[in-house]
């Protein structure tokens, strides 16, 4: 009864490797390390050019990061800034540093995620 519960394990496993069962590769920084630069008006962001963010390239876990939220100036007003970055892609926030005589002062609602293929 051992050998054939044994047997029958060990079949249950093969078929569950071989059906993707095993662990995936999973990145060990979040895609928000991975950007160097701050997403305010006219500012520049690139890809941090680290073994960290570049193994999820090589990896095939993403190709590439995308990022949004609000570009927040006096008085409440938003504008929404965007941007994709990848090994040799940054990105320059188009926004303006005021908006209406308001001046910026600060980001919100931003969202970093892998761009996964």
């Amino acid at each position: 009864m051992k050998k054939y519960l044994l047997a029958f394990s060990t079949l249950v496993i093969s078929f569950s490797s071989m059906a993707g069962g095993g662990a995936q590769w999973q990145p060990s920084v979040s895609p928000g390390y991975c950007i160097d630069g701050m997403a305010r008006p006219q500012g520049k962001l690139e890809w941090k050019d680290i073994p960290a963010c570049n193994e999820v390239i090589s990896n095939g876990y993403a190709f590439g990061i995308h990022t949004y939220g609000d570009i927040v100036y006096e008085g409440g007003n938003k504008l929404m800034y965007e941007a994709v970055l990848s090994p040799g892609r940054g990105a320059t926030i188009t926004e303006p540093s005021t908006l209406n005589g308001r001046k910026f002062i600060g980001t919100g609602n931003s969202t970093t995620q892998w761009l996964k293929k």
